[in-house]
């Protein structure tokens, strides 16, 4: 009987370690399972007080219970904590935190409207999950009436990083119709398909996208850059910006590009050497049966700042 007796309690010992370590398990795969994605994150500054809005979603196969959010403040590194959220997901299901819904978040010393301001946040879910929101945004106000950065007009693709955007279907190249006059101006060859061995000059819309409204201007450093495949030499190709008049006809001296914000410009690639220091000389296209990777690469000032900006979404074949 005494035998009997300790090999139940044996056991019911077992049996409660087995069910507590499957308990264990399943609570670690939960939470390992937890997945959340926040979108259409954006920060509104008051003094002392983060506003955040945006969608909260669960990607996850389990429900996820979020219980507090963190605000770090980049710059001072002054924290805050909101720990009375209280969001409880389904598998699925998304949540709008906007408007009157916003969450909020006390940071002590911080300035309203400051463009400065740049934050990292992140959730607490029940279950002990740290979810950044994003891993870095910086808080500016954009000016949607101004331009509309979201839908671009016309439905051509664009790419929107940094300041500059670059409409990509208005690539072109000129021809010359002489030394220093470029053929059929502003409209020249669209395409992505070039004439190798042949001078040619470039140009592509650029528009200031800039997120704090400021004014970019464009200084002579600004280049067009092919870099080649090593089988040829040279294995780099630039074409330097250019004042260009009405009729095509490229000026000798460069003048400073200003891009007020919203404005959208031609820019054109021509010279091979900086014509802010030297003379317009014509730059030609490698050898054929190639393709090149195609960089912009702005130079020049935002908002009386020096500033620069590279582009790289673009590819050619030289044929």
């Amino acid at each position: 009987m005494i035998t009997t007796n300790v090999l139940l309690w044996s056991f019911s010992k077992t049996a409660q370690y087995n069910q507590a370590l499957m308990e264990r398990n399943e609570e670690e795969a939960n939470r390992s399972s937890e997945k959340i994605l926040v979108s259409d994150l954006t920060y509104n500054v008051e003094e002392g007080q983060v506003h955040l809005e945006g969608i909260v979603t669960n990607e996850s196969p389990v429900p996820v219970q979020i219980t507090t959010l963190w605000v770090l403040h980049k710059a001072t590194e002054k924290h805050g904590f909101n720990d009375m959220v209280d969001i409880n997901l389904k598998a699925g299901d998304s949540l709008n935190f906007t408007g009157a819904n916003a969450l909020t978040v006390e940071v002590e010393g911080l300035e309203a409207d400051n463009s400065s301001n740049a934050f990292a946040s992140w959730f607490v879910t029940a279950r002990g999950n740290l979810i950044p929101l994003e891993e870095e945004r910086e808080w500016v106000q954009y000016n949607y009436t101004t331009i509309n950065i979201t839908e671009p007009s016309g439905g051509n693709p664009k790419v929107i990083i940094g300041s500059l955007m670059l409409d990509l279907e208005t690539f072109r190249y000129f021809p010359y119709a002489s030394f220093n006059q470029l053929l059929n101006y502003p409209g020249g060859i669209r395409g992505y398909n070039v004439p190798a061995s042949t001078d040619m000059a470039f140009g592509c819309m650029v528009t200031n996208v800039d997120p704090a409204n400021r004014s970019i201007v464009l200084d002579s450093h600004s280049l067009l850059w092919f870099t080649l495949p090593v089988s040829d030499v040279p294995h780099n190709r630039w074409w330097y910006t250019v004042d260009v008049a009405d009729d095509g006809t490229i000026s000798t001296r460069y003048s400073d590009v200003v891009l007020a914000h919203g404005e959208t410009k031609l820019i054109v690639f021509a010279s091979a050497d900086d014509t802010g220091s030297s003379s317009f000389s014509r730059q030609n296209t490698p050898k054929g049966g190639v393709s090149v990777s195609v960089f912009l690469l702005f130079h020049g000032t935002i908002g009386g700042d020096p500033w620069g900006q590279n582009i790289p979404f673009v590819s050619v074949y030289i044929r």
